[in-house]
């Protein structure tokens, strides 16, 4: 599964009803013609840099802002504004020092906690990231981006129904396409896929230029089966967004359930290109190769690099552990493919594939009972689990 949990901006979100932390105006009287001058020359750096970054500058931008920083170290608007170009260029790690000095200056701010949280997140840190839209909820209980946020990474932990409840508020207080794009992830991860496509085509009308929001509306229709629908969402996807690596698993994941492997790998290779440590193009390419039963040792590389990424965790980790245990089996090593077989289904207990290859790796070691047991549960959930993989020759 794509798992597509996507951030939403703790700046000026919809019925947040806060604004960016920022020191109070001041009048000139009664200021020093020294202060004065420091005071003109920091909202000129100011300017110059939000000017650059609004034009795409963002090593300008960031060159006048931190100029400004060197004569007014503890201005908040200043480190806000860097700390947001900084994410931009997908410097997390700076982006991260800039939002604790302002987390430090604005304690009591809750804006503040969710663009921290937004970099924690980003740089795989999912519980420090809840951490602080926790702590951005108990200064505000109704800030909507905190929401929003919390349950994505809600989501990207496997924690649907907590996720669904972040977003349920969320979209009762503004229905913005962020907090639905995640509520129709949850929903299809939980196999609501009406409900999920519900909640995308809604996203798709507020925004009909967003790529995700036909990412998540696709996703469901690939879980439902219906591949056509999903290939077309992921085109319209690609066309929005052709330079987005998640647009294009998107598409090699529908490619690839529907049996057109070779266009898989092609989307999955260029996605590649674009985003060399992509944990989920990884697994997906892994996975594809898994089912044609060629070129295991490269598949075997890729999982073992899409579960040597930091940003991987949850429901993400799982699948790549099941696909690495599908390349094992594939190679014969029965012990190695029921091994992380395990560790998958320790996270994601439902995963039919992954019990439905376990139970046959126990067959081939010798253990009937135990293969027995598994391939039956593997039914339970997806009553077409063994016409599945019979299809790739694997039985």
């Amino acid at each position: 599964m794509l798992c597509l949990f996507i951030a939403s901006s703790g700046i000026a979100a919809a019925g947040d009803g806060v604004t960016k932390a920022a020191p109070p105006p001041q009048s000139d009287a009664g200021t020093a013609p020294a202060a004065q001058g420091l005071d003109k020359t920091v909202a000129r750096l100011r300017g110059l840099g939000g000017s650059y970054a609004a034009s795409g500058y963002l090593d300008l931008a960031i060159q006048e802002f931190s100029q400004a920083l060197q004569l007014k170290p503890d201005d908040s608007e200043i480190l806000l504004q860097r700390g947001l170009v900084y994410d931009r260029k997908g410097d997390v790690d700076r982006a991260l020092q800039d939002f604790d000095q302002l987390v430090r200056l604005n304690p009591d701010e809750a804006i503040a906690f969710v663009d921290r949280g937004i970099e924690h997140g980003r740089k795989g840190d999912v519980d420090l990231s809840i951490r602080d839209f926790d702590q951005a909820l108990r200064l505000k209980p109704d800030t909507v981006s905190a929401l929003i946020n919390r349950g994505a990474m809600h989501g990207k932990k496997g924690e649907y129904d907590l996720a669904i409840q972040d977003l349920d508020r969320a979209i009762e207080l503004a229905p913005t396409a962020p907090a639905l794009i995640n509520r129709g992830v949850a929903h299809s991860a939980k196999g609501d896929f009406d409900l999920a496509i519900q909640d995308c085509d809604q996203a798709v009308r507020l925004a009909p230029e967003a790529a995700s929001a036909f990412i998540c509306r696709s996703e469901a229709h690939r879980l439902k089966g219906d591949f056509d629908l999903a290939i077309q969402d992921c085109d319209r996807a690609v066309q929005l967004a052709p330079g987005t690596e998640s647009a294009l698993v998107c598409r090699g994941l529908a490619y690839g359930q529907k049996g057109d492997f070779d266009l898989a790998l092609r989307d999955y290779d260029q996605a590649l290109r674009l985003e060399p440590d992509s944990a989920t193009a990884l697994n997906s390419r892994c996975w594809v190769r898994a089912k044609m039963g060629k070129a295991l040792d490269i598949a075997l590389s890729d999982c073992n690099a899409a579960l040597a990424s930091p940003n991987i965790s949850g429901p993400n980790r799982s699948h790549a552990l099941g696909s690495r245990g599908f390349v094992y089996f594939r190679l014969g090593q029965f012990d190695r493919a029921i091994s992380d077989s395990d560790a998958a289904l320790k996270d994601s207990p439902r995963s039919a594939s992954t019990l439905y290859i376990r139970g046959l790796a126990k067959y081939r070691r010798g253990d009937i009972a135990g293969g027995e047991a598994d391939v039956a549960a593997a039914k339970t959930i997806d009553p077409k689990i063994v016409d599945t993989f019979a299809r790739f020759g694997v039985s």
